[in-house]
């Protein structure tokens, strides 16, 4: 359910609200893990405090398909 729909629950189902923003954030967060992983070799999304790890090189080009596939994404969720 995309997140301007929320608006039309009641309300009383603050619950549900909070459930369902809860896994749309888990979604967006496991897509861009994936993507991540698939397109800059970046095994994890979280900070570790540690330059070596937390700061990458990362090619240009692979760059731009890493937020291609990340709008399209966005898009694609956002038009369900």
């Amino acid at each position: 359910m995309p997140l301007n729909r929320l608006a039309s629950i009641s309300p009383e189902s603050t619950f549900v609200k909070r459930l369902v923003i809860s896994a749309v954030l888990s979604q967006l967060k496991t897509s861009g893990l994936c993507i991540a992983k698939s397109h800059l070799s970046i095994e994890t999304l979280e900070t570790r405090n540690s330059d070596s790890l937390d700061f990458y090189d990362v090619a240009v080009w692979s760059l731009k398909k890493a937020l291609q596939e990340a709008y399209e994404a966005g898009h694609l969720h956002h038009n369900k």
